[in-house]
Formats: C-alpha cells, sequence, structure tokens
C-alpha cells in the first residue's frame, strides 16, 4: 500500500495564504479560512479559558467558542477574562 503523506503548511497551498489579523494590539500573520472560534484563540495564542472578541466598526462584538469567523486579513481582535455573567442560558 502507498505511503500517506502528512502535509506540511508551505506558503505554496491554492488556498490559506497567510495574512495579518491584529490581536491584543499584536499583529499576527495566520492562513486566511474558515475557523472556529476555538481554533482561532489557539492560533491567535489566545488562552481558551478567555473569552474573545472582534472590533467591528469601533464596536466590540463578543464571539462564541463555537461560532464559525472567515478570516480574509485585517480583522482586529481583543481577549479578555471572561465576565462575570450568567453561566446558564436563557
Amino acid at each position: 500500500m502507498g505511503e500517506v503523506q502528512q502535509v506540511q503548511p508551505s506558503g505554496k497551498e491554492h488556498h490559506g495564504h497567510e495574512v495579518p489579523v491584529t490581536i491584543d494590539n499584536r499583529t499576527v500573520d495566520i492562513q486566511a479560512r474558515e475557523y472556529s472560534v476555538a481554533q482561532l484563540k489557539t492560533v491567535l495564542g489566545v488562552d481558551p479559558s478567555r473569552e474573545l472578541e472582534q472590533v467591528v466598526d469601533g464596536k466590540l462584538v463578543p464571539l462564541d467558542d463555537n461560532a464559525k469567523i472567515h478570516i480574509r486579513g485585517g480583522e482586529s481582535f481583543v481577549s479578555h477574562v471572561r465576565g462575570g455573567g450568567s453561566s446558564h442560558g436563557g
């Protein structure tokens, strides 16, 4: 049987070219593609226990860990300790 080859990020792939995004006032280059918010935290180096918000038109928009977000480049995010809101959904 043939060998299974691991696909390594080479920068030569057709999709997923690297684009700059801002997290907590620092710029990080990540692949342009769709991420779950939990995956995005990992690639941005954000602690999974922190809340991630996207800056949209100067306003902070909270991102649910299970939500999907498509990164195109130029997005701006802020992470912070989760607030003391209710732990039960309504």
